[in-house]
C-alpha cells in the first residue's frame, strides 16, 4: 500500500493543523463557530468567507485608507468576477499577496488607495479556522 492511500483526509487535516500550531496560529474546530452555535461565526454553511472577520481584518490593517475603499476590497472578495474556480484564485493571491488598489471616482482620476498586504490575517482549512499570526 502507498503512503498516499493511507493518508485520509483527517490524517492530513491533523497533521496540516498541528503544523499550523507549530508555527504559532490559533485554531477553532469549525463546527463550534457554525450556524445555530452559541459562537456561530456564519448564518448558513455554504457561507465561505466570514464576512464580518474579513471586514474587521481590511480595517485593522489598512485604518487610513478611507472606508469605500475598504468596502470596495470587501466587496471584491466576496463577488469574484470569474466564472472560473482557478481564476478567483489566481486572483485572490494577487489580491493578498499585491494588495488591492482602489480608484475613487469623486476625486482626480490619479487618486487611488491600496490596501496592503496581507489583505486578511485568518485562513479556513477545512473545518478549522487558522489565525495567522500579526
Amino acid at each position: 500500500m502507498t503512503t498516499a492511500a493511507r493518508l485520509a483526509e483527517s490524517n492530513l487535516e491533523e497533521h496540516t493543523l498541528a503544523w499550523l500550531r507549530d508555527l504559532g496560529y490559533s485554531t477553532l474546530f469549525g463546527p463550534d463557530i457554525g450556524p445555530g452555535e452559541a459562537a456561530a461565526e456564519r448564518s448558513e454553511w455554504h457561507e465561505v468567507v466570514l464576512k464580518h472577520r474579513l471586514n474587521a481584518a481590511i480595517t485593522r490593517l489598512n485604518p487610513d485608507i478611507p472606508k469605500d475603499a475598504r468596502d470596495a476590497a470587501l466587496r471584491k472578495v466576496l463577488h469574484p468576477n470569474s466564472p472560473s474556480l482557478v481564476s478567483n484564485n489566481h486572483a485572490f493571491h494577487r489580491m493578498l499577496v499585491d494588495g488591492f488598489v482602489f480608484a475613487n471616482p469623486k476625486l482626480t482620476p490619479l487618486a487611488s488607495s491600496i490596501l496592503t498586504p496581507p489583505l486578511i490575517n485568518s485562513m479556513y482549512l477545512w473545518d478549522h479556522k487558522v489565525d495567522l499570526p500579526v
